[in-house]
């Protein structure tokens, strides 16, 4: 059983890991939450062991709406970071 978390990808990743999560319909492509969970695990490892990012550090960001735009976002909750427009 999962503790109480606010890390909504990995509990979507665990109840429904096959469920489409976002679509991009531009492109044409979508992932689900457990596709997305694991991406922003990897973003979120890449951030923390390669540019020292920890929760409360703020991230500017200039990107349109877009699915890598929204793996970021996860990211950023995922480890408390704080993204800035």
């Amino acid at each position: 059983m999962l503790e109480y978390t606010k890390d909504w990808s990995a509990r979507w990743a665990l109840y429904s890991p096959h469920k489409v999560a976002v679509k991009d319909y531009t492109l044409g492509t979508s992932v689900t939450y457990q596709e997305l969970h694991r991406r922003a695990c990897g973003l979120a490892n890449f951030f923390e062991q390669e540019m020292g990012l920890q929760k409360g550090d703020r991230l500017m960001v200039m990107a349109e709406h877009s699915l890598p735009y929204v793996i970021l976002f996860t990211t950023a909750q995922k480890m408390g970071l704080v993204l800035v427009p």
